[in-house]
């Protein structure tokens, strides 16, 4: 997908892309090298780095995404005859959405495709900083010396694209379900909890908690939830007890017994 997005949506319109394959496709106007062996060559360096930086196993994973990615991009490269979107913003918006997938599978099975992605991993790890971010942030450099190599406009239409990937490889990523963190504050905790646990099959934690006015001492549920069985939770709530206090906060990423697996 994210080889196809670059030889038939990317390269044929002069757009651009993040990372390695960025600075790939400016030589590859300038100099009309072909996009597969450049990416592979400015590969070497961020890959010897990773070495250091990550485990043995990621970046022998890396190494194979690496060598896929150009080998891809070669055996794909003779579909843009027959792919053609003459829009320059249908292109945009299709390459984003083939890039953000594929880069969003690639990335979800712990494996990379080299460049940055090397990078924004470490990021990632290391700091805690969402991929998507740190994969914006980083590509600014590259769209303005593309914007001067190319054509600002074209530019424009590569942050469009940019845009686009990164949403999308985020709720890739991430996962498209949004789950909630609910605290409940009740008078018929037990009760509440065992309806929760029994008729929505999640698991509740109490938190001790004391009124700051009537000084009483009180179990606080803690849980998560999906928007589907928010509402299922809402109503065993104020079934139970109408006067409960509930507090909904959204949230992205839950890991632990009952939910994914970190990705990352």
């Amino acid at each position: 997908m994210v080889a196809i997005s670059i030889t038939c949506f990317i390269a044929p319109n002069n757009l651009l892309a993040g990372g390695v394959t960025g600075i790939a496709l400016i030589i590859h106007y300038l100099t009309t090298l072909s996009v597969a062996p450049l990416i592979l060559l400015l590969n070497i360096p961020i890959f010897i780095v990773g070495v250091k930086y990550t485990n043995k196993e990621f970046m022998t994973k890396t190494l194979i995404g690496m060598i896929l990615l150009s080998l891809t991009i070669w055996l794909t490269e003779p579909l843009v005859n027959y792919i053609n979107i003459y829009d320059l913003l249908a292109n945009a918006i299709v390459a984003g959405i083939l890039t953000g997938v594929g880069l969003g599978f690639v990335i979800r099975n712990g494996y990379s495709t080299g460049g940055f992605d090397i990078i924004n991993i470490v990021a990632k790890k290391r700091l805690g900083i969402n991929i998507a971010a740190t994969n914006l942030i980083t590509n600014g450099v590259i769209i303005i010396v593309g914007g001067m190599v190319n054509d600002f406009k074209l530019a424009v239409y590569t942050v469009i694209t940019l845009a686009i990937s990164s949403i999308v490889l985020d709720k890739v990523i991430v996962g498209f379900s949004q789950n909630n963190l609910v605290l409940i504050v009740s008078q018929n905790s037990s009760e509440i909890a065992n309806e929760i646990m029994t008729n929505i099959g999640r698991g509740v934690t109490f938190l001790k908690g004391k009124g700051a006015y009537t000084k009483k001492d009180r179990n606080i549920i803690y849980c998560i939830v999906s928007n589907r069985q928010l509402i299922r939770l809402k109503d065993i709530v104020n079934d139970i007890d109408e006067k409960a206090f509930i507090s909904i906060s959204h949230t992205s990423e839950i890991h632990g017994q009952g939910f994914e697996k970190p990705v990352i």
